[in-house]
């Protein structure tokens, strides 16, 4: 498990429900998530981009044994990711996402028009696209399905990845050189999360 966590950062804080409400109703950034959960990707990728998740306390949530049972006091929708900004919440991933890139710089997204619009489809298309196939490889039970589950995955990543020549929009936002190298190395990991 430690290389696991090494690969992806860590995995942030374990909390009980009296910290949790004082986290969330305490002064700076507190982002509540799930590093194996696809719609987490999406916020923590961006804060990543903008340097923001360098100044936050991150709280995993356990999504794959139990979510705790406290988190519903916290997020009423009981979905990651959520960010607490002094005290204030911001749900959902997009939401979330948008709103660091808007509190820090707006570096996210370029500033034409058009080039903007370009990667609000991807956006678009990555959630319609790629999300389904995600979830089904994280939440696989049988082994045996794992190859083919993956092989469909990374067939649509790569088929994602098209769009941005086919939009003639550079993936200059992107850390690594494709979009695969993080889940070539995530769905062999999907039943850690403790």
């Amino acid at each position: 498990m430690a290389d696991f966590e090494q690969l992806i950062g860590g995995e942030g804080r374990r909390v009980d429900l009296a910290e949790a409400q004082a986290l969330s109703s305490g002064p700076g950034l507190v982002y509540f998530g799930n590093r194996l959960c696809p719609f987490a990707h999406r916020a923590f990728w961006a804060a990543a981009e903008l340097g923001v998740d360098a100044t936050w306390t991150y709280v995993h949530i356990d999504l794959v044994n139990k979510k705790p049972a406290w988190y519903g006091e916290i997020n009423p929708h009981g979905t990651v990711p959520c960010l607490f900004v002094d005290g204030k919440p911001v749900f959902e991933s997009l939401v979330v996402a948008e709103y660091l890139s808007d509190t820090h710089g707006g570096a996210l997204l370029p500033t034409d028009p058009y080039v903007r619009s370009s990667i609000r489809y991807l956006i678009a298309r990555f959630g319609d696209t790629i999300t389904g196939a995600m979830y089904e490889l994280l939440r696989s039970k049988d082994a045996s399905q794992d190859a083919k589950l993956a092989e469909n995955l990374t067939a649509k990543l790569t088929d994602f990845e098209s769009l941005f020549v086919k939009r003639k929009v550079p993936p200059t936002h992107i850390h690594h050189a494709s979009l695969n190298t993080y889940t070539d190395n995530t769905h062999t990991h999907r039943h850690t999360d403790t």
